[in-house]
């Protein structure tokens, strides 16, 4: 319980460290992109909807869109990308680095759709080319950085394997 608490008062938090963020690097870091690639290779699916939807919430509430919109946009992609887990190593750094820059070019396509389809207006931000390489560098990176803290480690799939096994 204390986690989800947690994760409802960091989501706002991340979405407005990535506008703080974005005026001031030269190249574009996506903290919603590093949460999503966390949500599609390390969290369990149980916890992926209210995830997705508190994200989606801070997202809609700061930066518009929609709530629908914005939790489609989200939660498209994960589900798309979650099945590879079966298939490949779910902590291999290099299918998320792979996997992230299709997904930093999805999430503003996909939101744009929805948003459009939903009759919300939005101004999603075009992606170069050089955004597209950081996120393949930068966002695995966030990734295993978000799974390994709190408060999205208590949601890891390594954080219930461990108590499972009976280690603390």
């Amino acid at each position: 319980m204390i986690a989800w608490l947690a994760w409802l008062c960091l989501a706002p938090l991340l979405v407005l460290a990535d506008g703080f963020l974005l005026e001031r690097l030269p190249a574009r870091l996506d903290l919603s992109l590093a949460v999503v690639v966390c949500a599609a290779f390390a969290c369990r699916s149980a916890t992926l909807p209210g995830l997705l939807l508190t994200l989606a919430l801070a997202r809609a509430a700061l930066t518009g869109g929609g709530l629908a919109a914005q939790y489609l946009a989200l939660a498209l992609p994960v589900a798309v990308v979650r099945p590879l887990r079966a298939v490949f190593d779910e902590g291999s750094f290099w299918l998320r680095a792979l996997v992230a820059p299709a997904l930093a070019a999805a999430l503003p396509a996909l939101l744009d759709v929805f948003a459009r389809l939903g009759g919300e207006p939005v101004d999603s931000l075009p992606v170069s080319t050089k955004d597209l390489i950081t996120a393949a560098i930068v966002a695995p990176c966030l990734a295993a950085l978000l799974e390994r803290t709190p408060p999205l480690s208590a949601f890891a799939l390594r954080a219930r394997r461990r108590r499972s096994k009976g280690d603390s």
